[in-house]
């Protein structure tokens, strides 16, 4: 059973030949060391300040090209993940920077 097949069996609740492995988060230092180049991925702080800085420089679109090739080339040269999280959903708002590596970014009610 390859891992597509594997990942489908889980989702429709059926047998299959193993549990299918999957990673939600792997941060920017440990992926980098994995892949031997700046890898854009995680929630760690600078990983979140390069994503701000990009956003607010209008390199939205190069950001989530790099995240999804960074992110899946990350699960087939490291542990062989059968799936993974991709993409960035809804377009989101441009942060402000407050001070270096403070950003603030407004959310629906204001905050």
């Amino acid at each position: 059973m390859n891992s597509r097949n594997r990942a489908l069996s889980a989702i429709w609740l059926e047998e299959a030949d193993k549990v299918p492995v999957s990673e939600y988060d792997i941060n920017m230092p440990i992926a980098t060391a994995v892949l031997g180049r700046e890898a854009l991925v995680g929630y760690d702080g600078r990983f979140m300040d390069l994503c701000y800085r990009m956003l607010c420089q209008g390199k939205r679109d190069k950001l989530v090209a790099r995240m999804e090739v960074d992110s899946l080339s990350l699960r087939e040269a490291w542990i062989g993940c059968d799936y993974g999280q991709a993409g960035l959903g809804e377009k989101p708002k441009v942060p402000k920077q407050v001070v270096p590596h403070e950003w603030l970014i407004e959310g629906p009610s204001g905050h």
